[in-house]
């Protein structure tokens, strides 16, 4: 199937309209199936913050959130949906600010390159077959993931997910464009809500080969921009089968 259509949050005020209603269409032909592909059943999170800015206010804040918001959403009524895909509990084993220096646009080939580094052996992350890598960005910093068809932060996608060897990573870059700042919210729910997003687009999607549409939509894609509350922090419905957008 297409990458681009497994792992893109499409960030355009104008495109998202049309993306929604192409989306629901999409859900009403029927539920996510199973292609085969393996799924990350007992999901175990590192958050990778992406240089030194991260320990400084006001990211290292931010930071601090969103290991808050990562550990209440993977306690959550909302993540205990999944078990309809065959996932049970999550945790997050730990978090990392590393001193990569990143420019104006890094390229994805450079982040699966700092996956690689971490989870290598005698790496700071012990991988296993449940790891996934949460990759954020610092400010003023796009991604360029055009190589593996996900183009480049807030002219294609707001956060994507893929997978380098047998680790899945999720990459959320720092949101400042319009596009991406979904219905009036902020920089710091922008990214919570897309950090939901992958996250459930990850574990039940890892090698982006397990549960998609018929039309290669994943359970992110199909309820894209419909936001909901879990402890205070905003995230994301997601599709689950049976129930549609929750």
């Amino acid at each position: 199937m297409p990458q681009s259509t497994l792992n893109i949050v499409l960030p355009i005020d104008n495109a998202r309209n049309v993306d929604i209603q192409r989306r629901v269409a999409a859900a009403a032909t029927g539920d996510v199936t199973n292609h085969g592909g393996p799924v990350l059943a007992n999901v175990q999170c590192t958050t990778v913050f992406l240089g030194d800015a991260w320990n400084q206010a006001p990211l290292s804040t931010m930071r601090d959130d969103f290991n808050a918001f990562l550990d209440d959403y993977l306690k959550s009524s909302e993540f205990a949906n999944l078990s309809v895909y065959g996932i049970s509990a999550g945790s997050r084993l730990g978090t990392l600010t590393t001193s990569d220096t990143l420019g104006a646009t890094v390229l994805d080939a450079d982040l699966q390159a700092i996956v690689q580094r971490l989870t290598a052996s005698g790496g700071q992350i012990s991988a296993n077959a449940n790891t996934l890598v949460f990759l954020f960005t610092p400010q003023g910093t796009l991604v360029d993931a055009s190589a593996i068809g996900a183009g480049v932060t807030c002219t294609d996608h707001c956060g994507y997910h893929n997978f380098v060897g047998s680790v899945a990573y999720a990459v959320v870059p720092y949101l400042e464009c319009s596009g991406c700042l979904g219905n009036g919210m902020t920089t710091e729910q922008s990214m919570t809500s897309v950090m939901s997003h992958e996250l459930c687009e990850a574990v039940t999607d890892p090698m982006l080969n397990a549960w998609y549409s018929s039309s290669g939509e994943e359970i992110g894609d199909l309820c894209a921009w419909q936001e909901t509350s879990v402890d205070g922090y905003t995230a994301q419905k997601e599709w689950i089968n049976g129930q549609g957008c929750v």
